[in-house]
């Protein structure tokens, strides 16, 4: 693992990893824009290339934006970066990242990867792209270095639907979402052995996302996604604002 930028940390009781607070939101998308730049320097200069898996949700949006416009971050080595999508449901994840970074971040087309599709067949196409792609590096590092994530309030992560078996061998899945919706989606397999996980609590769904998270994980429940996340060799970051920030359990 590559240490990203220094950033405030605070102790939230019940969430794994480390948590990212900052005063409102405009101060998370900074931060985690700058640890993400921090994240794709250390690995170009080690690997020769950096890659970054998004879902890009809504509430991934302003991120997405502040890199392409926002000058300490915007040199972003893209010409080195590999952009994967975390899920895709009915093209509209692929659309908004490219009309975020498509035309605007200057990555290569042949690195620019997007979901064919959310059946069976555009599942199986990533996940030998996948495989294919990382297959380059030496053995070891064939990983996801970085993997963003936005956390909804059934504390829902990457379109992937609660209660979804933990042996999974795939790197990608198809599959309904908690709200029935057909969706192509990264498995918590391969989720969970990138080099950074970062995940974006946004608001009052994200404080309700992550107050699932930590109180399934303190009745030993592991059913919502979020509750899946847990690095293999690598770090776990929830950023947050302070509107998001989980309300203490008293009692």
């Amino acid at each position: 693992m590559y240490d990203v930028v220094s950033s405030e940390e605070s102790s939230v009781p019940g969430l794994p990893g480390k948590v990212v607070l900052r005063p409102d939101h405009d101060d998370v998308v900074d931060t985690l824009a700058a640890d993400l730049f921090m994240q794709a320097q250390a690995c170009v200069r080690t690997f020769g290339d950096f890659h970054l898996a998004v879902s890009a949700t809504p509430a991934c949006e302003p991120l997405l934006l502040r890199l392409m416009v926002d000058p300490q971050v915007r040199s972003l080595p893209w010409g080195r970066t590999h952009v994967w999508l975390c899920d895709e449901q009915d093209g509209s994840r692929g659309r908004l990242l490219h009309e975020y970074w498509g035309d605007h971040a200057g990555v290569p087309e042949s690195q620019f990867h997007l979901i064919s599709g959310a059946d069976q067949g555009g599942a199986e196409a990533y996940d030998a792209l996948l495989r294919q792609t990382l297959a380059w590096r030496e053995p070891g590092h064939d990983r996801l270095d970085a993997v963003l994530l936005s956390i909804d309030a059934l504390g829902c992560v990457a379109s992937l639907a609660p209660g979804e078996p933990n042996d999974d061998e795939r790197l990608i899945r198809a599959g309904p979402d908690a709200a029935g919706v057909m969706t192509a989606s990264m498995t918590r397999r391969l989720i969970n052995a990138s080099r950074l996980v970062a995940v974006l609590a946004s608001g009052e769904d994200g404080r309700r996302g992550l107050e699932r998270v930590r109180d399934e994980l303190a009745g030993g429940e592991q059913r919502s996604p979020g509750t899946w996340l847990s690095p293999v060799g690598g770090e776990l970051r929830w950023y947050m604002e302070r509107a998001s920030m989980p309300r203490q359990v008293h009692g």
